[in-house]
């Protein structure tokens, strides 16, 4: 299978390696090619994305190493948007569109703690943690036209904790199911494709990617688009859970993912 990791942070935001270091990582395990994607410029909040300055040094480094390793290994340029994020017009090769904020407030953050989640349901949900739910899937199916989005970053970011902290909602529930569901149906129609995620696996936090395998199998049919990223934000990680997400697509009822290549997504049979 045409390996690809697409959702990588180097030190120009919050990850820890060069984007050498993570290509020369990438070729050393086998990848035909490697996009990076450091977080777009959040003025609420600066504590872990590209200061504004900082994004076009980033785009001309990656440029740069992509002309240097022609011919070894493929380099894409992207770029992470988050909703609120402030929207670059450099002609970068793809985004990844994310939802990481409720509201343009750093104390809105989905996945900073279950604390901060709790909190922010009281403070803007009158402490319904349902509401909050349908106000996150409602800002994430409007990923595509807020960021321009070629793929859609962590679906259910939401559920981060849920395995550490199983009593903030239900996340096998019938209502949960529903509103999630919902906006994947409407995403799957603005032909997005949807990322399975092993970062949050690589940190500790769940013990499967993300979208969790009962929206990956209602993924699977309704046609949806899959790539694999494990979010890496160092280069040890690049290609952490390939194999069991490669397993688990299969599983779930996929039988190919979306690559880039050339510039363009295409279709590649996974195994």
């Amino acid at each position: 299978m045409y390996k690809q990791n697409l959702h990588t942070h180097t030190y120009f935001c919050d990850g820890r390696s060069t984007p050498e270091d993570m290509i020369k990582e990438a070729l050393n395990r086998g990848f035909d090619s490697i996009g990076f994607s450091g977080h777009a410029y959040t003025p609420f909040d600066v504590s872990w994305c590209m200061p504004r300055e900082m994004t076009p040094k980033y785009y001309v480094e990656c440029r740069m190493l992509a002309e240097r390793y022609r011919g070894k290994i493929d380099v894409y340029t992207g770029v992470e948007q988050d909703i609120f994020s402030e929207k670059s017009e450099l002609p970068f090769d793809f985004r990844i569109g994310s939802v990481h904020y409720l509201s343009e407030n750093s104390d809105a953050a989905i996945d900073e703690s279950p604390e901060m989640l709790l909190s922010a349901a009281e403070k803007y949900y009158a402490g319904d943690m349902m509401a909050l739910i349908r106000g996150y899937y409602s800002l994430v199916e409007t990923l595509p036209e807020a960021t321009g989005c070629d793929i859609i970053g962590h679906f259910d970011l939401v559920t981060k904790f849920i395995e550490r902290v199983p009593a903030l909602f239900d996340a096998g529930g019938d209502e949960y199911l529903d509103i999630a569901l919902s906006a994947a149906k409407s995403l799957v129609g603005k032909h997005v494709i949807f990322e399975i995620n092993s970062g949050v696996m690589s940190r500790g936090y769940r013990s499967e990617p993300y979208p969790a395998k009962n929206i990956l199998t209602e993924l699977a049919k309704m046609d949806a688009k899959i790539t694999f990223s494990s979010d890496c934000h160092a280069k040890w990680s690049i290609d952490f859970g390939f194999d069991e997400m490669a397993s688990l697509a299969v599983e779930c009822g996929f039988d190919h993912i979306y690559v880039m290549k050339y510039g363009a997504f295409v279709r590649e049979k996974i195994g």
